[in-house]
């Protein structure tokens, strides 16, 4: 028996002396996919962008609703003539992508080019607020033209918003990084939606020239939010900064560690030749 609990006490001794010498085990916490990576806050303009792609969603939703709206309750427009009405926001939108040419980004710089488009988004969007059913012809002094250019200028910035993120962003984390941008522009949607439907507040066919009056004045209030949205896109187009400029300089950084490597690199091959010259001898 005492063998036996002998040979016990060495086989448990062995196994403790065991455990600690096996692969140490990995923290948790260093293995979990994050759905907002920290690294994300390293790219060029991330948070700006981040503000961009939220208020022009905003704004692209607030104009089409309540240019529909105002069509089809204010002027009591059937639901095709309201959307034909509505319609060159989207022919802007296809007009900013035919046009669109990268070339033109690379001339002006990519900050220059986000500030220039949305002021016009900005001024296409104070345009609209002046509609008024009282005026003659209001929908094509103060509603086509300036849906055409919110369209056309919204397209603009979101080709450059999302060539240059794609092109700052590391490959591993492209696929996080287009899920975030994708997300905050569909809270965007929701958010200037709500927003626009608090506003405007409850809509109907009018009866009298007052309720008439009341309901232009509640939708038009409703167009200042799509205004408020791209005043802030405008503030975040002024604090985006060039990525042109920022992959230049990492680019000439990147030659300049890649010219003093290869001078590094002369001595020693010019060692090794002299090294065979003598063995030779």
């Amino acid at each position: 028996m005492d063998h036996s609990s002998g040979s016990c006490n060495v086989e448990e001794r062995s196994t403790s002396d065991v455990a600690p010498k096996e692969a140490k085990k990995v923290d948790w916490r260093l293995t979990m996919d994050y759905l907002f990576p920290p690294e994300c806050l390293q790219i060029p303009n991330f948070l700006a962008f981040l503000c961009l792609v939220i208020c022009c969603n905003m704004g692209f939703t607030v104009s089409m609703n309540a240019q529909f709206q105002y069509h089809q309750f204010v002027d009591q427009n059937s639901s095709i003539l309201s959307s034909l009405k509505v319609f060159p926001l989207a022919i802007g939108v296809i007009s900013g992508g035919i046009t669109y040419r990268e070339k033109y980004v690379i001339k002006l710089g990519t900050k220059w080019f986000m500030i220039i488009f949305a002021l016009l988004a900005l001024g296409a969007s104070i345009w609209q607020t002046r509609v008024n059913f009282n005026i003659s012809k209001s929908y094509f002094k103060f509603e086509m033209f300036s849906l055409f250019f919110t369209g056309f200028s919204l397209n603009y910035i979101f080709d450059v918003f999302l060539n240059s993120v794609m092109a700052s962003t590391p490959m591993y984390l492209q696929g996080s990084v287009a899920g975030i941008y994708f997300t905050t522009g569909q809270v965007g949607v929701a958010v200037g939606d709500a927003i626009f439907t608090s506003v405007a507040g409850e809509l109907g066919i009018p009866t009298s020239h007052s309720e008439k009056e009341t309901l232009h004045t509640n939708i038009v209030n409703g167009l200042y939010v799509g205004v408020a949205a791209a005043a802030l896109a405008f503030i975040a187009a002024l604090l985006t900064i060039d990525t042109d400029s920022v992959q230049a300089k990492a680019k000439k950084a990147k030659l300049s560690a890649q010219s003093l490597d290869s001078e590094s690199s002369i001595p020693m091959d010019l060692e090794r030749q002299d090294d065979a010259v003598l063995s030779a001898n």
